[in-house]
């Protein structure tokens, strides 16, 4: 066809005929001088499609808070007009049954709920996003703790062993040793040993004795694998009846953390004398 196009060098107007081949492409033959001038048509640009809104749950951190209580620190993104509507914590045990289920209404990437306490054994937390584009969760938003076991436990002796003899008004020595054999802090164990009669105590190492002759210590802490250890002088004033001269002497701890109580109690013996029984002859009075 005919047309009319411009020179960009010289700024000059030309006239000339203007086609296209699948060789050439755009060309155009000019009238005055009647030289081939080709053209290439530009790529055709495909138009980039508008971002999709996006959400992702990107972690979970298990705080500890104490021994048996835990915190729950969830982070998320969202982009292109999505947002968030709530967070969801899922606790369940080593069977898979759910044993606590947190909700969080909260249009915030990141939220932190208040303490959960649990029993002792061992969880996964799961966390899962609500969003608008739908519920949101991943591997970074799992994990598993375990709320560690509680345990104690008390030792006596008597000078060092199990079972002694003793002399009426013999002095001798209770040993008390208080162990925490679990795996958390324990806080006021109260330790406590009530001596049966005819065994008096003489003196002790701490704590105090009362009127009943019971005597107690309150341990204020007591870390995991921690021990103490107390000491008790008592006597027998007086001999045993017949048949009742082992004398078993008993002490317990007790921790209100710890279910039961007491938690624990041992014991040690002393053996008195028997009582003599003088007999007379009723004949001879003697």
């Amino acid at each position: 066809y005919w047309d009319t196009g411009s020179n960009k060098r010289t700024g000059s107007n030309y006239k000339g005929w203007v086609g296209y081949s699948k060789k050439m492409g755009t060309f155009a033959i000019m009238s005055g001088c009647g030289n081939l001038v080709t053209n290439k048509r530009p790529p055709t640009v495909t138009p980039k499609p508008a971002p999709k809104p996006t959400a992702s749950c990107v972690a979970l951190d298990v705080i500890k808070a104490s021994d048996s209580q835990q915190r729950f620190k969830v982070n998320a993104t969202v982009s292109t007009g999505a947002h968030i509507g709530k967070y969801t914590v899922k606790i369940t045990n080593t069977s898979g049954a759910t044993v606590k289920t947190i909700t969080y209404t909260s249009g915030s990437s990141t939220i932190t709920t208040g303490n959960v306490t649990l029993s002792p054994g061992t969880y996964k937390a799961q966390a899962i996003v609500t969003t608008s584009v739908g519920d949101k969760t991943s591997a970074n938003c799992a994990e598993s703790f375990t709320v560690p076991k509680p345990g104690i436990k008390i030792e006596k002796t008597v000078n060092d062993k199990e079972l002694i003899d003793v002399a009426v008004n013999e002095e001798f020595t209770y040993t008390i040793k208080v162990t925490n054999s679990g795996q958390t802090t324990l806080n006021n164990a109260l330790v406590s040993d009530t001596p049966p009669s005819p065994i008096k105590i003489n003196s002790v190492s701490e704590g105090s004795v009362d009127s009943s002759g019971r005597w107690t210590y309150t341990i204020p802490e007591l870390k995991a694998g921690a021990s103490r250890s107390f000491t008790m002088k008592a006597r027998a004033t007086s001999s045993a009846d017949p048949g009742s001269e082992i004398i078993k002497n008993t002490a317990c701890v007790n921790v209100d953390s710890i279910t039961g109580e007491p938690d624990d109690c041992d014991d040690a013996s002393v053996k008195v004398p028997e009582k003599t029984i003088e007999m007379c002859d009723t004949l001879s009075k003697t």
